[in-house]
């Protein structure tokens, strides 16, 4: 059996044993049974500092993820006078001690599902309030096996082992037809992170092995907020609905089980997968295309997703239209102003790209559009 996976979670309800947020860690840490334990600690100023100086000992085990409650009523004594009454100045202060390169996650209830997402501000993740046992329990799980295999990839990478990267392919799941691609966005996130003055300065702190532990968490990022999250080699379901001609529901109802059955390897099922939306390999969604329907022709979007709409007898009013011109085939999809927390379905020409954002290659450019 795998060794089991260790959380310490920072919050100052835990000095309240029948406080609703205790017992739901609890939950949560039964929940996991063998293969996950949670250490429940109060961020209260007694105790928190002896609790943070003990992985100094590099002897000492450090946790594999750490959560951080979101408001925290009673601040640890760590920062002189400062008061550390949230979890993102906690956070700050935690990366001047041992626990630096630890994962972190924020978790809290006034977070709305709609608002989980990756790399902010610092975190290698956000919760919403987790109500669920079992399933933040398994997510828990399946990241710190995940961060435990990218680390082990990194100490083998900074080699310039070729096979270590293969194997992470492997872990991956890539298909055959987009391991050149994912090989090359490797290359190249890794490649900008060890030009980066920080991975420099990890790198030089001593000789074991803070350098790659640096590394792995600088590379895990990119993987969840880069590829998992950007429209590049994997698509959401909205792009996999603009190039079969459907909307939303459509495709959820009826498209995204013919697409799974049909061609599993379409499907994204490697390193980080519970923590996104689901995700497809665009490479293959388009190898489905052309096995399945011979007398298809690649094209703009314009010309493939009415043919598709067409082969798939998808109802008229079951089409893909533009959530701002309300016309047929959207190419692209965009965020809404006045509701930024969902994408749509929409034309490039009826869209604006983001000012101000990072552009990365091999990934789209992310979008916006206001309704007038």
């Amino acid at each position: 059996m795998e060794d089991h996976i260790c959380v310490a979670w920072i919050d100052d309800k835990f000095t309240d044993p029948d406080d609703a947020r205790t017992t739901q860690a609890k939950a949560i840490d039964q929940a996991g049974g063998d293969g996950l334990s949670i250490e429940l600690v109060p961020s209260t100023n007694d105790g928190f500092l002896d609790w943070v100086n003990r992985f100094s000992d590099i002897d000492q085990p450090r946790p594999d993820i750490l959560i951080l409650d979101f408001r925290l009523a009673q601040s640890p004594a760590l920062a002189g006078s400062l008061k550390l009454d949230d979890g993102y100045k906690l956070r700050k202060i935690l990366e001047l001690t041992p626990l630096r390169l630890v994962p972190k996650y924020l978790v809290s209830a006034v977070f709305h599902e709609k608002q989980v997402g990756p790399n902010i501000e610092g975190f290698e993740w956000i919760l919403a309030d987790p109500v669920d046992s079992r399933s933040v329990s398994d997510q828990l799980i399946s990241d710190g096996r995940d961060y435990r295999l990218i680390y082990d990839f990194m100490s083998k990478y900074s080699a310039k082992s070729e096979e270590a990267l293969r194997s992470l392919i492997g872990q991956l799941n890539t298909p055959e037809g987009s391991c050149e691609e994912v090989v090359d966005l490797i290359h190249h996130a890794l490649g900008r992170a060890r030009q980066s003055s920080n991975a420099k300065a990890h790198a030089q702190i001593d000789s074991s092995g803070v350098g790659n532990e640096a590394s792995a968490l600088v590379f895990s990022r990119w993987l969840r907020g880069i590829l998992l999250m950007r429209l590049g080699p994997l698509i959401d379901a909205l792009s996999v609905a603009n190039l079969l001609g459907a909307d939303q529901d459509y495709y959820s109802r009826e498209l995204a089980g013919l697409i799974a059955n049909q061609r599993p390897s379409a499907s994204y099922q490697g390193l980080f997968k519970y923590l996104c939306s689901p995700r497809w390999w665009r490479a293959e969604i388009i190898n489905w295309i052309l096995e399945s329907f011979g007398d298809i022709s690649l094209g703009p979007l314009s010309h493939l997703a009415p043919q598709m709409a067409a082969r798939l007898s998808i109802p008229d009013d079951c089409r893909a239209r533009c959530a701002v011109c309300g016309e047929l085939w959207p190419d692209v999809v965009a965020y809404d102003v006045e509701d930024s927390d969902e994408l749509r379905q929409v034309h490039r020409y009826c869209s604006e790209a983001v000012e101000d954002q990072e552009l990365v290659i091999g990934f789209d450019e992310i979008r916006y559009f206001q309704k007038d």
